[in-house]
This record gives structure tokens, C-alpha cells and sequence, in this order.
């Protein structure tokens, strides 16, 4: 097989491996090149920040290849920098003898015409520079990134090890979010012994202080949420700003008190300190899982403190008419990206129709999710498609421009109200609520100095104060069949309407 550098490109895991083995290609960073020729394989030294250079050596035949760096890319920069200076000048790769990490390299292969070659010719001469100062690859797994194979008693005990450092990684982990939820109760006691207006003059800087430490003490969710509480403070009405620090303040000293009762409780963790990794909850056989028809209610992007932007995407799961259970089912697709590199989710506009099955974090209140299988329909569904049924392995054939009219929006059996205090008893420290309301009308007041002048009037004299600080005008022009709301216990964040005249409206 012969070596291109387009080989070479197609090789590269990406853009950036290639872009850092291009700044390697000067011949000062290499050495001890060597060429086998009856072995079709290149090695050379290439000297890195440390004393110790890397040894890389390369595979002519099959683009096989091995290096030393602790890279976790493969191939790494170093074999790809190898592979394009033997593209360009092979004269300094000299016909030479093979050395011993070499050899341990080929021989850790899988059995070849190679293998072979080789070991006759290390059994019957002495070209091979078994006697040399090259360490052989067994010497140089400190220096890198190979393994020794492992017996199956040696696996065991690895593991073990293994266990035992995350075992006490994960209690040197709980003891610092303890010692800082210990640091956050006496800091809330110390706001409320001052006052909770003394704590609205100077709101921000006393919550970057408190979410400093929670940071440093790995508790980084709760940090992120304290730290967000003065920004909320700013667009919520002077009125409400301490029933706003008071139902904040309660919700934290729940945490505090449920992690101190069960640390290893997946909400309260969650709630605290990180998310599971999507592999592991499609590991856990206690995962809840749902398919069906979803609908994009929602999208809520916003800039953290700490620079990503979060991407809340809201669906409601469609009901058959002919349904038993009407109860609305809710999931939350939550994402997370850099500026830099654009949208990171997976591209669900508002108002389309997902057809697919849903993995839920495990909760008492099971809400966030992401897809196991999808496909985006945009609003066109075959109306002799029907998944309810929660069969996952069912046809999809998005062929219609109207949904099928078996398919209604839920409707929830509990007011808001009712709604909101069973959803607490499961989550007290839950900061919104997702909500259907039903029939009624969004109006505006016309105060000019309200910040949230909108409000929702339901038919059954339901009403709402909505936090939206602007909405489309075609809201208050039509009688609304579904408002999909966040209830955060003094206001509705509404997200989008349903109405007979106009369709859905996005909020």
C-alpha cells in the first residue's frame, strides 16, 4: 500500500491533529530515523516539551502505527507528522536495524507474514540491536500511552484499583460539597439575620461570593443557579423581588437538607453537583423511556456566567382522542456549547413534530431527556401513522401537511396550583414547572413602567402573571385553545400558544 498525503489527511481524526503535525514537520524535532524494508515500516524519535523524546514508528503496509505521547487522538500528531516527512523526503529514513521497542510494537500485533519475518530474523542473526541503549516497549509505558496485555488475575486487581480510587474520589468529592453546603447555610443565615432588603442593595456581589466557594467545593450546578438569582432579581418587578429571595432561600436550604440526608440521591446530585453521562443512564436498566409523537413547545437560550450557552428545548408527548389518560407528559432536551462553535443541539425547530423514543434521567419527576431515535417531521405526519401504542420499532412515513386528527394536545386534571404543589413534593427545590392552560387569552396592561405587563385570563376566571417581558401581537388577537407555560410559582414564562385561527405561535 502506498503512503499519500491524502492518505495521510484521511488518517487524521481532525482538523486540528493535522493542523499540530504540520508544526512538527521541521527535521530538528526528529531523530534516529530507521526503514525495514522487508518489514515495510518507518520509526523515528521526535523530541516534546520533556527530556524523553517520543518513539513513533509506522506501518508502510497498512497504515498501522504507534506512539508514545499520552495523546488520546489516534493517530496521534507525532505518527501523522512521521507519515508526511517520510511523504516528502523518505532520504533520511536509511535502511537500519530494527530496535527493540520496534520489534515489542510488531510482535504485540496481531500475527502476520511480518511477525514471522521478524522473529526468524531475531531468532537467526544478530542485526537486531537487542544489546542497544532502545528501551524496549515494556520500559517505555511510563513514558506513554501503551499497555501491557494483562492476564485475567491482573485485570481483576486492576479493576479493583480502579474501584477503590473512584470510590475515594467520589468521598474526598462528597466530603468538599459538604463542607461547602455547610459554608452556603451559614451564609443564607447570616442574609436573613441582615435582612432580605440588605441582601437586595448588594445582591451580586454576596451571591458571586457564596457561588465561589461552591464552585471550588465541586458544586457547581447549585453555584450556577445562585449566581443567576441576581439577573432574575433585575427583571422581575421591585414588589416581587423578596418573596422572589425568600422562595430562592427555601428552595437552597431543601437542597442543603436533602444532600446531607442522601448524598447519593440522583436528583438531589443532580440538583448540586453534575448530570450523568448519556451512556450511563442508557446503562441503567431503572431509565424510564417513552415513544411517541412530541411537539416543540419552546426553546429558552441563554448566556451563563461562565460563558456556554444553555439550549432548553420543551416538548409535550401528543394523546390519542381515544386516550384513557389525558395527563400531559412533558421532557426537557438541555444542551450546552460554547459560543464559538455555534448551536450544539439537535436542531428541533419550534413547532415541529419529533416522531421517536425519549431516555429520561432517572427522578421522582422524571423530565430531562434526549432522544434515542428520532426523526423530525416538521409538521408532516402520515395520518395512518399512529406510534401511541409505545411499540419503538414502528414505520415512520412523514408524507401529510396536517397532523393526524386521531392526535390532541394533553390536558392536565389538576389546576396550576394543585399541579404545582405535587410537583414540589416530589422536587421541593424544582425551580420551574412546565404547564398546558387551556382556553383564555393573553392581556396587556398598559402601564408603562411595568417590566411584565402581560398576563393570561383563563375562561374559568384562571388568572396568571406572565413574566415575558415582550410577546407577538397575534397572542392577544385570538382566543387561545393551549398555553404552554413555566410556572415558577409567582409567574408563567409563556412559550407558545395553540389557537384555532392561527395554529401555533411561538413566544
Amino acid at each position: 500500500m502506498s503512503l499519500t498525503l491524502q492518505t495521510v489527511q484521511n488518517l487524521a481524526p481532525d482538523a486540528s491533529s493535522l493542523a499540530a503535525a504540520k508544526k512538527l514537520l521541521s527535521p530538528t524535532k526528529w531523530s534516529a530515523h530507521g526503514f525495514a524494508k522487508e518489514l515495510d515500516l518507518i520509526w523515528a524519535q521526535c523530541q516534546g516539551s520533556g527530556s524523553t523524546p517520543y518513539y513513533t514508528v509506522v506501518d508502510l503496509g497498512d497504515n498501522g502505527y504507534k506512539c508514545t505521547c499520552p495523546s488520546r487522538k489516534f493517530p496521534c500528531k507525532h505518527a501523522l507528522a512521521l507519515m508526511m516527512l517520510y511523504v516528502a523526503d523518505a532520504t533520511p529514513f536509511v535502511p537500519s536495524d530494527t530496535p527493540t521497542w520496534v520489534v515489542d510494537w510488531l510482535g504485540r500485533r496481531r500475527k502476520t507474514n511480518k511477525t514471522a519475518t521478524l522473529a526468524e530474523k531475531t531468532d537467526n542473526s544478530e542485526n537486531v540491536q537487542n544489546s542497544d541503549n532502545s528501551p524496549s516497549l515494556a520500559d517505555m509505558i511510563t513514558m506513554g500511552n501503551a499497555e501491557p496485555v494483562l492476564s485475567a488475575e491482573e485485570l481483576a486487581k486492576k479493576q479493583q484499583a480502579q474501584a477503590k480510587r473512584a470510590e475515594k474520589t467520589k468521598a474526598d468529592t462528597d466530603a468538599r460539597i459538604s463542607a461547602g453546603l455547610v459554608e452556603l447555610q451559614n451564609w443564607l443565615q447570616d442574609q436573613l439575620r441582615m435582612g432580605i432588603m440588605a441582601f437586595m442593595d448588594n445582591a451580586s456581589s454576596k451571591c458571586r461570593q457564596i457561588s465561589a466557594r461552591l464552585n471550588d467545593a465541586k458544586a457547581s450546578t447549585l453555584a450556577s443557579r445562585i449566581d443567576e438569582l441576581p439577573a432574575q432579581l433585575a427583571e422581575c418587578e421591585r414588589a416581587n423581588q423578596p418573596n422572589l429571595v425568600i422562595q430562592a432561600f427555601g428552595k437552597w436550604v431543601l437542597l442543603c437538607q436533602a444532600w446531607f440526608a442522601n448524598p447519593d440521591d440522583p436528583d438531589t446530585r443532580r440538583a448540586i453537583a453534575t448530570s450523568e453521562t448519556k451512556d450511563k443512564i442508557l446503562a441503567n436498566d431503572n431509565a424510564p423511556k417513552q415513544t411517541g409523537i412530541w411537539h416543540n413547545v419552546g426553546e429558552i437560550s441563554e448566556v451563563r456566567k461562565d460563558g456556554l450557552i444553555s439550549h432548553a428545548t420543551w416538548l409535550v408527548k401528543m394523546n390519542d382522542v381515544n386516550t384513557t389518560n389525558n395527563s400531559p407528559h412533558f421532557a426537557l432536551l438541555l444542551d450546552y456549547h460554547h459560543p464559538s462553535t455555534g448551536q450544539g443541539h439537535i436542531g428541533i425547530g419550534v413547532g415541529d413534530f419529533v416522531v421517536g423514543e425519549l431516555c429520561f434521567y432517572p427522578s421522582r419527576q422524571p423530565l430531562r431527556g434526549f432522544f434515542i431515535q428520532q426523526e423530525i417531521v416538521s409538521c408532516e405526519i402520515d395520518k395512518t401513522f399512529s406510534p401511541l401504542d409505545g411499540e419503538p420499532n414502528h414505520t415512520i412515513s412523514p408524507t401529510k401537511n396536517l397532523l393526524p386528527p386521531s392526535l390532541i394536545y394533553p390536558t392536565p386534571s389538576l389546576s396550576l396550583f394543585e399541579s404545582y404543589q405535587q410537583y414540589l413534593s416530589n422536587l421541593p427545590w424544582a425551580e420551574v414547572m412546565p404547564y398546558i392552560l387551556t382556553k383564555g387569552r393573553v392581556v396587556k396592561t398598559h402601564e408603562k413602567s411595568n417590566k411584565q405587563p402581560y398576563w393570561w385570563v383563563g375562561d374559568d376566571g384562571t388568572t396568571v402573571k406572565l413574566s415575558n417581558a415582550d410577546l407577538p401581537k397575534l397572542t392577544q388577537a385570538t382566543p387561545i385553545s393551549h398555553a404552554f407555560i413555566l410556572w415558577d410559582g409567582l409567574h408563567g414564562r409563556l412559550l407558545g400558544i395553540a389557537s384555532d385561527e392561527w395554529g401555533f405561535l411561538s413566544c
